[in-house]
């Protein structure tokens, strides 16, 4: 029996990867880029965030105290 590295090796080593092809951007769904893309700009070209925002998760504390907040502001339920 051969050890799980030596098994890994063999199996990599049994593969090679295929030559890179030029494809149109339709015939490119399901592939992988065979080097790195690099965006020529910024999409959107202007700063944001003060309009939509920046969303975050916070903690289980914070979680629980927003969701008491909620309670205290459901119509037709009595603040706590």
């Amino acid at each position: 029996m051969i050890s799980v590295a030596a098994a890994l090796a063999r199996i990599r080593d049994s593969f090679a990867p295929l030559p890179a092809e030029l494809v149109g951007l339709n015939e490119g769904l399901g592939r992988v880029l065979a080097e790195d893309l690099a965006s020529r700009r910024t999409q959107p070209p202007f700063a944001v965030s003060a309009m939509d925002g920046y969303a975050g998760r916070a903690g289980g504390h914070r979680r629980r105290a927003e969701t008491a907040q909620a309670r205290r502001l459901c119509p037709g339920r009595r603040a706590a």
